[in-house]
């Protein structure tokens, strides 16, 4: 999922690859979010690639 975001993707787009609800997507990265230890304001994409999961 963190990759189709780094492609650009929008959260609609990424549903209908995954073959999911945008629904699930939300959730999907709200729990990212939280395994990052992350806000709501901060970006999961550079937080990704400072880990080196990008």
């Amino acid at each position: 999922m963190l990759q189709y975001l780094a492609k650009g993707y929008k959260l609609k787009e990424i549903a209908q690859e995954l073959d999911v609800s945008e629904i699930t997507i939300k959730k999907r990265i709200s729990k990212i979010r939280e395994s990052l230890n992350l806000n709501e304001d901060d970006n999961i994409l550079k937080e990704a690639k400072s880990r080196g999961y990008l």
